[in-house]
């Protein structure tokens, strides 16, 4: 920890001068390895991801990275609060289809894409591992399906239905 670090009320590092933090303290989703199998860790495995929030990890092309931190901006909203929204957002959509006796075509992320970590709060995650098991997909597909529904949907660059 450097001087300018300090712990927030939660317990967690609070990286002020990281480029990755959001003003009010809270990580804005940085970039990181790992696969499906390795990608939920807790307050107790990470001191940085406070312990109500699941990590998910998916690839996703930087223009729509960048295009969605600026959508957080515009909008005052974390990361973390639009990255939800995308999931609940396709959790809805996905909801639709299934009443119509439909399912939802899922995309895979481009081969030039880079890691994106994208936190969620249990609830929401355990809702994304559940549409994923129950429609045979892998969780990353259905979070950059979700996040790739959610870009086209309002107008952030990058972002292309099939």
């Amino acid at each position: 920890m450097t001087s300018a670090d300090k712990t927030s009320d939660e317990g967690y590092t609070l990286a002020t001068s990281d480029s990755n933090m959001h003003p009010a303290g809270r990580e804005l989703a940085p970039a990181g390895g790992g696969d499906d199998e390795a990608q939920t860790p807790t307050a107790g495995d990470d001191p940085r991801v406070p312990s109500n929030l699941i990590l998910r990890q998916t690839s996703v092309h930087p223009d729509v990275i960048q295009g969605l931190k600026v959508f957080a901006a515009v909008n005052r909203k974390l990361l973390i609060d639009v990255f939800e929204l995308a999931m609940t957002e396709f959790l809805e959509y996905r909801t639709g289809l299934l009443k119509e006796k439909r399912k939802a075509v899922y995309l895979v992320g481009p081969s030039d894409a880079q890691k994106l970590n994208v936190r969620l709060a249990k609830s929401v995650a355990g809702q994304v591992d559940k549409a994923a098991e129950k429609d045979g997909v892998k969780t990353r597909r259905l979070v950059y399906t979700a996040i790739i529904h959610f870009a086209n949907k309002h107008g952030i660059a990058g972002a292309h239905l099939p």
